[in-house]
């Protein structure tokens, strides 16, 4: 093999090489960029629902007070004694 297609050789590798590179930095920084975007929608979407847990509150308490009054209430109607009806045979 000659020197000068030694040197060809080489020039090629290091062109492939710095090709290669800009790949990897490219796929590194796009990786560390999904990771970020990833991690701000799982904190927009647990601030939503918290905000929504906490808008809800007041509302829900309100149906669960409305729920054990209505409970409440079949309960005094089944502890009910009503009048038995007579038989008639």
């Amino acid at each position: 093999m000659a020197d000068h297609e030694l040197k060809e050789l080489l020039e090629e590798n290091l062109k492939v090489s710095k090709e290669s590179l800009a790949i990897l930095k490219k796929t590194r920084s796009d990786a560390l960029w999904r990771r970020f975007f990833t991690a701000i929608k799982w904190l927009i979407v647990l601030g939503l629902l918290v905000w929504g847990y906490i808008q809800l509150q007041p509302i829900l308490d309100q149906l669960l007070g409305v729920w054990q009054n209505v409970t409440g209430l079949t309960e005094q109607l089944q502890n009910l004694k009503l009048p038995q009806i007579p038989d008639f045979k």
